[in-house]
């Protein structure tokens, strides 16, 4: 399910077969890194949604956890501690998260909670066949460490 009107309309019916959340996590920036900043932001939008279509039934994909790049690293790190802990309440037993901020390796998940790591992919001079052929790329590798990931509940 992704975060929109018509998945959402549905969700408690099918409430207690999703467990995982897909949390994008991006990073903005109006300095000089602007269009790394936007590379990176498309790509891990790009990967998060395949990955949610993959998985549908499953997961539910949340809105972007969206942030400075440039802000300290325990400010943003704590607010997501604050999102992970109210989705866990929820009943949510994994969120996966999705960045391509190198920063976020630090960060420390739970037992089955995962922090995904993305390359940095220079999204912006690409043709749309090779965008395609990258996320595609991307989501065969992460597939299998998802299944990985559930089945060590």
């Amino acid at each position: 399910m992704q975060w929109n009107a018509k998945d959402l309309s549905s969700f408690k019916e099918v409430r207690e077969y999703i467990d995982t959340a897909i949390i994008p996590l991006l990073p903005i920036s109006l300095k000089e890194d602007l269009v790394q900043s936007g590379s990176m932001v498309e790509f891990t939008i790009h990967v998060t949604r395949s990955i949610q279509t993959q998985f549908t039934g499953r997961t539910l994909l949340f809105p972007p956890y969206t942030y400075f790049r440039h802000e300290d690293f325990a400010k943003k790190s704590i607010r997501l501690k604050e999102w992970e802990q109210t989705i866990e309440k929820e009943g949510f037993r994994h969120i996966f998260y999705f960045t391509s901020d190198l920063e976020w390796r630090q960060y420390e998940t739970g037992q089955y909670n995962e922090c995904f790591i993305l390359p940095m992919v220079p999204f912006e001079s690409m043709e749309e066949q090779f965008k395609r052929s990258m996320v595609d790329d991307q989501v065969k590798q992460f597939i299998p460490l998802i299944v990985k990931k559930w089945q060590e509940q």
